[in-house]
């Protein structure tokens, strides 16, 4: 067995059908749809790299994903963190630990490329823990029909529209983009963007699901304030069993209340560089939009 880097189209092809498998998607659906930051739509961006364990005779047994990235925090800082995600294995090749190894070797390329913490989402804490990975952070969810809106008025636009990335590389938080992360966020062939204002330079966007994940939630939003709640408001009477996924701090800003909110974990992190990274910025200070979380 050796582990290598997927980058050619053969190893890709096998990549894909791995994840499909692993994650037992219904036929016709496939996780780099949902995903594409790890397909060839993210291939241009130098900062991810997709790990593999190959048998002897070729085959791919298990994969893995790395995204070296910088995180603004809901300070205002910036914080360069590794991203884990696209972990599976194939049936026949369980419990011989070659996802452990994968991610091991995975925040070993992230601490020599400067990462102060690793972050990833996924159910197998147990698996995780052995590497160092605990629950932390916070994300609260609210339901639309709980806050307090404009009633439904004016034009809800509805798709994907190229002014909504601008609105996205001015975001207050999460992961920093740049022009090249363009490619990967309008891949996503299962989100439902909405958006107001002019055609050029939407005042706010929203986007509901992805596909595999994230059912029922308007995951991504922003802009102008006003223009976001005519948005919701509208929204809302569309769709009106959504419910609204951010941060504590970004929801108090626009004034919502949450009386009706639940809380939960946001991601599972493993310190890297405590020298670089205090405690309470992982638990208190970085949020992860929802397409960020790969």
């Amino acid at each position: 067995m050796q582990i290598v880097e997927i980058t050619d189209s053969f190893r890709m092809q096998q990549f894909s059908r791995l994840l499909d498998q692993a994650f037992q998607l219904a036929p016709g659906m496939h996780y780099l749809d949902d995903f594409p930051i790890w397909s060839a739509a993210g291939a241009g961006e130098r900062s991810v790299i997709r790990l593999g364990a190959v048998s002897d005779e070729g085959d791919l047994m298990a994969g893995a994903g790395l995204r070296l990235a910088s995180i603004r925090t809901l300070s205002g800082d910036a914080v360069r963190a590794a991203l884990i995600g696209a972990v599976a294995t194939g049936e026949r090749f369980r419990g011989q630990g070659l996802a452990t190894r994968l991610v091991a070797q995975a925040l070993a390329r992230a601490r020599d490329a400067g990462a102060a913490v690793a972050l990833l989402w996924g159910a197998e804490h147990s698996l995780y823990a052995k590497l160092g990975f605990t629950l932390c952070g916070s994300q609260i969810l609210i339901p639309l029909q709980s806050l307090e809106l404009p009633k439904a008025g004016g034009s809800l636009e509805k798709g994907w529209n190229p002014g909504i990335f601008d609105l996205l590389m001015k975001r207050g938080s999460g992961v920093i983009l740049t022009p090249q992360d363009r490619v990967w966020i309008e891949a996503h062939r299962h989100v439902d963007w909405y958006w107001v204002g002019p055609r050029t330079a939407p005042d706010a966007y929203a986007a509901v699901g992805r596909g595999i994940d994230l059912g029922g939630l308007v995951h991504e939003w922003g802009g102008e304030p006003s223009a976001l709640k005519a948005l919701l408001g509208s929204l809302r009477a569309e769709r009106p069993e959504l419910t609204l996924l951010g941060s504590s701090r970004d929801v108090e800003k626009l004034g919502f209340s949450r009386e009706k909110s639940r809380q939960e974990f946001l991601y599972l992190a493993a310190v890297l560089d405590p020298a670089r990274i205090a405690p309470r910025v992982i638990q208190e200070e970085i949020w992860i939009w929802g397409l960020d979380a790969v």
